[in-house]
């Protein structure tokens, strides 16, 4: 179970409180006037977090894209096939000439 001490007591015995929490593989909560402010926990658990972090973030843009899917078709179901894929081919060219001319492509001769 984590253990909860104040900020005080960590910042005049955090060598003690780095070692409670890698010896116990456990966390600490860190008090500051009795709410609780921040988490020391080991690195392994922190790798965790942004972990499921990054998967959060990914299956929310996965998502955003699904929609933005949806919207596009939606409003283009009168596009033909050959007139889609000329559309793409354009915004393609669109983008790897921005991407060009901003520095952030280059070419290789």
């Amino acid at each position: 179970m984590a253990r909860t001490v104040s900020s005080t007591e960590v910042k005049n015995r955090f060598g003690a409180m780095v070692e409670w929490v890698l010896d116990n593989d456990d966390a600490i909560i860190v008090e500051s006037r009795g709410a609780p402010t921040v988490v020391i926990i080991p690195f392994s658990e922190y790798e965790n977090v942004e972990q499921a972090r990054l998967q959060a973030r990914r299956r929310e843009a996965l998502e955003t894209m699904r929609r933005l899917r949806e919207r596009v078709r939606s409003r283009t179901q009168d596009l033909t096939e050959e007139m889609a894929e000329e559309l793409a081919n354009r915004v393609s060219r669109d983008a790897v000439d921005h991407a060009v001319e901003s520095g952030r492509l280059q070419f290789e001769d």
